[in-house]
């Protein structure tokens, strides 16, 4: 099959060759079946969106309250992580459970199926977007293409 069949907006997460059959096996999945004497095996290799998203554990802290010195809210976050695409325009919360669920492309590279709702950074009313949009503020935070 060719890369020029698959749906537009979708691809094969790894380059298909001999040379990159050891990335393969990490990600694919296969099912044997036996089917009147015959086994049939199922290879399954995700397809995944161009969209390539960082994850971030969102760790709870006290933010003192303006005018009420001495005073501290502590925003607790809705789940533990969250995701958000290298263009900032939309992002995922996401559990632990999620991630462990993601198949392993490299030690830094995960591809995980999408069974979480996508939203748009651009709503503003989110804290934790809200938080890392300040944080986007100061590049040397934000982590690096590698």
């Amino acid at each position: 099959m060719s890369q020029d069949s698959f749906p537009h907006d979708l691809e094969v997460p790894i380059e298909l060759s001999e040379a990159y059959a050891y990335l393969l096996y990490n990600i694919i999945s296969v099912d044997v079946y036996l089917v009147k004497d015959n086994l049939v095996y199922s290879v399954q290799i995700p397809l995944v969106m161009h969209s390539v998203f960082h994850v971030f554990k969102v760790i709870p802290y006290p933010v003192e309250k303006k005018g009420a010195e001495g005073l501290f809210t502590l925003m607790q976050p809705e789940k533990p992580f969250v995701m958000i695409d290298k263009v900032k325009g939309l992002y995922a919360k996401i559990e632990q459970t999620d991630l462990q669920q993601c198949k392993k492309k490299q030690v830094i590279q995960l591809i995980c199926k999408q069974h979480f709702p996508l939203f748009s950074t651009h709503s503003g009313t989110d804290c934790e977007i809200l938080m890392l949009n300040s944080m986007w503020s100061a590049p040397e935070l934000y982590p690096t293409d590698r």
